[in-house]
């Protein structure tokens, strides 16, 4: 029963790449079907200049006129010309074919993408996503796309050859496809491999590209550990194993290659074996041996092209799957999705007997029961692990595993789409990416907004004298290097408020900032309209008082609740925190204590 399930899911999987592939082909069939149609025009082309050889050369043994010949040669000119000409012009619509091929199936499967959960994307290194764009779909092109014309090329030569070789010689013909048939079977044979390697190919491809994207933003840290040698050292084992793959793979096609040649050139000399003897018994026309050996040329090329073109086609296989794996298996949706009854408004959220395990064992969160209102500022603190950030993240969609109730005004999350859920929240996290790319755009997204509405975002996340002093055009850089770390965090504060989100979750927002920009960004939080959730391990009292409540979490459960004073004035688990950490931060404040040198007894 299972084995019927995975084979239905398989076959579901391959659905959706063919109905990817029919929608493409459908779109540009018009292209295709000239292109095929002129390559089985040049194949004939092709085969009728043996025919042209074979009159020319028997009417010089029959001693024909001179003007007959003349007329054949004449003949077989004008046949190269327009072979080149129709060659010429069907390359170039191959060019144009693969260019909307590749541009197509990116923006396809980038889309795909882009509708993604979060979670779900997550599965993957971004490496892995970055080999299918930048080297897998290039593959497709040249083993899938070309491989299927050169295919079609192929089998129209070999019919007319094979068909042309019969109307001269049966005899010859018999005898010729008889020897090629053995190597076409080798070649098949050897390449029922070619899947698997190409698929070894692809995932050590996305491996290298992983590591190797992984030391390029590691740049300065592997610089200040003086670390270039041992990276470099790693670098080289994915280096050598992505190249390993391309190797094993060169190897095959080498053999495949050689049992190639070793049939053309049996045949060939089978052929004037047997032709030589014909015509010496008077039994076959010297031009029909070279016409025939012409013809043979001719076919065993595409002959063996064909054996080698289905290998590609089978390679093309495993790229697919690996598409299927990364951008079109999805997990299941959000059924009965209903919508917000005012979009972009949330009154109120209802935590109610939440409990939350990543594992399925050990829970991570247990029983919380919370309120939060519209307008409101919390700030939730606690030790690491404590449930803070996973809280956060439940009430954000990423997981739907959960016991309990995570209740946007009365509507539960689980019955709430994620798109709809995006238009309603915002979140500022720890590390804001910035886009290399103007200020301006990176607060927009280039998503068209109302000049007031920017003016707004800029204004009150605190940006407007940065704007007036470098502009909108000022650039950010590659990851924002061109910014400040207080700059890319009024970013996002601006991002969150063009969306007019109702709901604003800070994730450590302030903790990489010092002292005097934490205090700034925390100003912007307290003075924004939208309610925000903060999570925090900075303990600043006169921070914290200005919060409408402090959650207060520790091992998965709400210790406490209260305004900064009343926890302190418990003298319960805040009080507890709060002391250690300040106890913490004057120690590494302190100054070490330097004992004086004692004097030697010399002195």
């Amino acid at each position: 029963m299972a084995k019927k399930a995975k084979n239905k899911a398989d076959s579901k999987e391959k659905k959706i790449h063919n109905m990817l592939l029919r929608e493409f082909y459908f779109r540009y069939r018009l292209q295709n079907w000239i292109i095929n149609m002129m390559s089985v025009l040049s194949a004939g082309l092709q085969i009728s200049i043996s025919w042209v050889m074979r009159y020319a050369i028997n009417s010089i043994s029959n001693k024909q006129p001179m003007g007959e010949f003349l007329l054949t040669i004449a003949s077989a000119f004008v046949i190269l010309v327009l072979i080149s000409g129709i060659n010429y012009g069907v390359e170039r619509m191959k060019n144009s074919f693969v260019y909307n091929f590749n541009v197509y199936v990116r923006k396809k499967i980038f889309e795909r993408m882009l509708d993604k959960d979060i979670i779900e994307y997550e599965k993957y290194n971004t490496g892995e996503y970055l080999s299918v764009f930048q080297m897998d779909i290039i593959r497709l092109s040249s083993s899938y796309i070309r491989g299927r014309w050169v295919l079609i090329q192929s089998a129209a030569i070999c019919i007319m050859g094979v068909v042309s070789m019969v109307l001269m010689s049966l005899k010859m013909s018999l005898i010729i496809l008889t020897i090629q048939s053995v190597p076409v079977a080798i070649t098949i044979i050897l390449g029922a491999k070619m899947p698997l390697l190409e698929q070894q190919i692809s995932e050590t491809s996305a491996e290298f590209a992983s590591e190797t994207q992984d030391y390029l933003k590691g740049f300065r840290i592997i610089k200040s550990f003086s670390a270039e040698r041992i990276f470099t050292e790693k670098f080289m084992q994915y280096n050598k194993k992505a190249n390993n793959a391309y190797k094993v793979l060169g190897n095959k096609t080498i053999g495949i290659s050689l049992v190639s040649m070793i049939a053309n050139y049996g045949m060939l000399i089978g052929l004037f074996l047997i032709g030589g003897i014909e015509s010496i018994n008077g039994r076959m026309q010297i031009g029909t041996v070279i016409a025939c050996s012409e013809l043979l040329t001719s076919v065993s090329g595409p002959f063996s092209s064909i054996s080698e073109q289905i290998n590609e086609v089978k390679k093309s296989r495993a790229i697919f799957d690996r598409m299927d794996k990364l951008f079109f298996q999805t997990t299941k949706k959000k059924k009965n999705a209903q919508k917000f009854k005012r979009l972009g408004k949330v009154d109120r959220i209802e935590i109610q007997d939440l409990s939350f395990s990543y594992t399925g064992e050990k829970l991570a969160l247990k029983h919380v029961n919370l309120s939060f209102e519209d307008g409101k500022k919390y700030a939730i603190v606690g030790n690491s692990g404590s449930g803070k950030s996973t809280l956060l993240k439940l009430m954000l969609g990423y997981y739907e595993e959960y016991s309990g109730k995570i209740m946007f005004n009365d509507l539960e999350l689980k019955n709430i789409g994620s798109g709809q859920l995006n238009k309603c929240i915002s979140i500022v996290q720890q590390d804001v990416f910035v886009f290399n790319d103007t200020v301006s755009s990176n607060i927009t997204l280039n998503v068209k907004f109302r000049q007031d509405d920017i003016d707004y975002a800029i204004q009150h996340s605190g940006l407007s004298a940065f704007m007036q002093d470098h502009g909108d055009d000022y650039n950010c850089g590659e990851g924002g290097k061109n910014l400040s770390g207080g700059e890319k965090q009024r970013i996002s504060i601006a991002r969150a408020l063009l969306k007019r989100s109702g709901v604003i979750f800070f994730d450590e927002a302030t903790s990489a900032l010092d002292n005097i920009t934490s205090l700034e960004i925390e100003q912007t939080i307290n003075s924004l309209d939208s309610l925000c959730i903060v999570i925090t391990h900075k303990l600043n009292l006169d921070v914290l008082r200005k919060y409408d409540e402090i959650l207060v979490f520790d091992k998965g459960v709400v210790a406490e609740i209260g305004t900064a004073d009343e926890l302190m004035a418990k003298k319960g688990a805040f009080y507890k925190l709060y002391t250690h950490a300040n106890a913490q931060s004057a120690a590494a404040a302190k100054p070490p204590i330097v004992k004086p040198r004692q004097k030697s007894a010399l002195n």
